[in-house]
């Protein structure tokens, strides 16, 4: 303690608990050699070692008989333990601090009393080292000094015990830790052998006991790893960088079930870098993998579903697209054949054969329109439709298409206004798609939409310096939910049942539309509020470079385009 520093007694008995572990032990014993000492250093046939307890004083140590359980402010040194290292009263009947102590007036009489304030590292008052006689007297320089002496001994002694108690419960407490933590705990030599386990290994692989594990494990690599050359492996990695995370194992447990281990580890060497064991920590990830092997299983079983049901459908389209020209042959003769027949009816005054012929060409044309759309996207889908790209005419394009839809827009009194920006003469592309798909959105308008207005506009664009064509097909028809709008470019969709029964169509116009749009390096969109009519956007680059190889479909027919068949066919 510093010369300036004065010791604390304050709160005493818990202080001294932190600081030096001196109570509730019974090392009375222990002491009984540094008493006898002081004793016999100074002469003095009483001496004793008293410590502070909640404020009392507690004689744990005394040679002859001294009183026990004194008030510490009533203790016979009190008043002078702070003077100086070693306290000293000479004559306690002259001394007006003591004269009237009970240790004085009664048993055991003292007249003379010195002793030691045991200070603490930390600079707490413990207590006193004392001598006492029933004369009056004082004490030698070599008795004094005999005392602080013992004093100080005691003091290390005391600390050394109070070091040693922490250290006892850290090591307890450490030890409580080791064994009880999830994960397990290892030493081992390079050998193989454990040299330190704790409780939760021993569970891991499936022992009772620790004892049991280090006991019956004598080779780590031949026991315990399932692939051989594994603790080889595990072994060089450490060689290599000292320390490994995650180090990944199978593991035979008591039983010879495997389980899968997760390992961090570190090598630890001593002064010159030789090797002394390995420690780390083990983890059970049995569970963990499982669910990766099943995640895994789980995706390459959809992936492999995936690939089949994506092959099945390229067969399907590309059977289709192949079977374009088998199919829609036999359609034209009965449709060519049924006009025929009409003819001749109708010339040699057959009339009543003439309704039923013309159902049959209605029926083949809308039979032929429906695998035209089939066979379309079928095309789409094989990747076998291409783009024939050449350069026409706007005005002349919008032209036919209102002719051909002129007769289903008055056919539920809908009127129809079409509007072109002057300065959009030509573009170039595909000529028979942007017809089509044109087409496909005007017939939907005119069928959704009853006593109203149809509206065609084609007007010019420009974003990040390219020119574009915006032709947008509006109504004041039923109009489309948002819900209803996530599936309208979806195959054989529309918007719900009632519609396909109320309108029919095969729900393939949108989809054929905005796949076209999108050959063409464009885009469909729709915005729409139910009850309130829609409007399909449909935007395409002006102009578009023209494949590398020509397509195999023949642009559309300009002249003697008589129908919706004759469009999708062409």
């Amino acid at each position: 303690m510093n010369a300036d520093q004065k010791p604390t007694t304050e709160p005493l008995h818990a202080r001294a608990t932190q600081s030096c572990v001196v109570f509730d032990t019974p090392f009375e014993a222990e002491f009984d050699d540094f008493i006898l000492l002081a004793g016999q250093s100074c002469a003095s046939p009483l001496a004793g070692l008293a410590l502070s307890e909640n404020g009392r004083t507690w004689f744990t140590s005394k040679l002859g008989t001294v009183a026990s359980g004194i008030a510490l402010e009533d203790s016979l040194l009190y008043s002078c333990c702070n003077e100086q290292e070693v306290c000293e009263i000479p004559d306690t009947w002259f001394d007006a601090r003591t004269r009237s102590h009970p240790l004085v007036i009664g048993e055991p009489m003292v007249r003379f009393c010195a002793g030691v304030q045991l200070i603490a590292t930390d600079g707490l008052a413990l207590g006193m080292l004392y001598v006492m006689d029933r004369a009056p007297r004082r004490l030698t320089p070599a008795q004094r000094e005999s005392l602080a002496a013992l004093g100080r001994l005691l003091i290390r002694q005391l600390d050394l015990r109070a070091t040693a108690q922490r250290e006892g419960a850290a090591e307890q407490k450490y030890r409580a830790i080791f064994n009880n933590v999830v994960e397990g705990i290892f030493q081992t030599t390079p050998d193989g052998n454990y040299i330190v386990a704790n409780a939760a290994l021993a569970r891991i692989y499936g022992y009772a006991s620790v004892e049991e594990l280090v006991g019956s494990v004598g080779d780590i690599q031949v026991q315990l790893y399932v692939e051989p050359n594994r603790r080889d492996e595990f072994k060089l990695a450490l060689e290599l960088s000292d320390e490994v995370y995650g180090f990944e194992s199978r593991i035979y447990r008591k039983d010879r079930t495997i389980i899968w281990i997760s390992e961090n580890a570190r090598a630890v060497r001593d002064a010159a870098g030789k090797l002394l064991y390995y420690e780390g920590a083990t983890e059970d990830i049995t569970a963990r993998k499982s669910a990766d092997e099943l995640h895994a299983l789980t995706n390459q079983q959809f992936k492999v579903a995936k690939e089949a049901a994506e092959a099945a459908n390229t067969a399907k389209s590309t059977f289709l697209a192949n079977m374009s020209h088998e199919l829609r042959t036999p359609l034209n003769a009965v449709i060519g054949y049924s006009e025929m027949l009409e003819e001749m009816a109708s010339d040699d005054g057959h009339v009543d054969y003439i309704t039923d012929l013309r159902k049959i060409r209605s029926a083949g044309k809308h039979l032929l329109e429906l695998i035209s759309a089939i066979l379309d996207l079928s095309k789409v889908e094989a990747g076998k439709m291409e783009l024939y790209i050449e350069s026409f005419s706007i005005p002349k394009l919008l032209d036919d298409v209102i002719a051909l839809v002129e007769p289903m827009v008055a056919k539920n009194n809908n009127v129809i206004a079409v509007t072109c920006a002057p300065e959009l003469d030509t573009m170039s592309a595909d000529a028979t798609k942007v017809r089509q798909t044109l087409f496909n959105l005007l017939s939907n308008a005119a069928k959704f939409t009853d006593k109203g207005t149809i509206r065609l506009e084609v007007r010019g664009d420009v974003v990040d310096d390219q020119n574009w064509v915006v032709m947008e097909v509006s109504d004041s028809g039923i109009g489309i939910t948002p819900e209803q709008i996530k599936k309208l470019f979806q195959p054989f969709q529309q918007a719900d049942e009632s519609t396909t029964r109320k309108y029919g169509g095969t729900g393939l116009g949108l989809t054929i539309s905005q796949q076209f749009c999108r050959m063409m390096g464009g885009e469909l969109s729709v915005r729409s509020i139910a009850g309130s009519g829609t409007t399909f956007t449909v935007r395409l680059p002006r102009v578009q470079p023209k494949p590398d190889r020509p397509s195999r479909l023949l642009p559309a027919r300009r002249s003697n385009v008589r129908s919706a068949a004759a469009l999708l066919t062409c």
